[in-house]
């Protein structure tokens, strides 16, 4: 009796474990699928930046939820503003636009997830033809929508400077 009582606590032992290593190991198998999901998210609004494809801007932001952008220039609210002010007005100043990502983390809660980046953008200006190049972070916020992952926010500035006084 004694050694079946062992040999069951053993049992129950292993299966306690054996619980405790999958259920992590699962949540980090599908926190990686959906990180996966929303990089490839941010490659189709690299490439909407790069040539201002409505369909793939349509494609990448939310229909169903409020969106906006928070950029240098000011802030849009809802997607007709965004597709108007970010993508015409600003992304068309340039002939030729090059968005490259430097660094990227992903956080996923359940149907949300942000994430914080750097860039390089490389563009050339319309009206005299020179280059420019700009670096900046964004903050990047995501739904997930009819088991799709789409935009609702963006919030963009340049790169933090040096103090150059103390309480600035």
């Amino acid at each position: 009796m004694a050694k079946l009582m062992t040999k069951t606590a053993c049992l129950l032992l292993a299966s306690v474990l054996l619980c405790g290593v999958k259920v992590p190991l699962a949540r980090a198998q599908n926190d990686s699928f959906e990180e996966n999901q929303i990089r490839q998210l941010q490659e189709k609004y690299r490439q909407s930046v790069d040539t201002l494809d409505q369909k793939l801007i349509d494609e990448i932001w939310s229909h169903d939820q409020p969106v906006s952008f928070i950029h240098p220039l000011g802030t849009d609210e809802g997607l007709d503003a965004i597709k108007a002010d970010v993508y015409g007005k600003t992304m068309g100043m340039f002939s030729k636009r090059e968005l490259l990502f430097e660094s990227s983390a992903i956080h996923v809660s359940g149907d949300s997830a942000w994430s914080e980046l750097t860039w390089t953008f490389h563009a050339m200006w319309r009206d005299s033809g020179e280059p420019v190049t700009t670096r900046g972070r964004e903050t990047q916020i995501f739904l997930k929508e009819s088991g799709v992952w789409h935009f609702v926010h963006v919030h963009y500035s340049g790169l933090a400077t040096a103090i150059v006084k103390k309480g600035v």
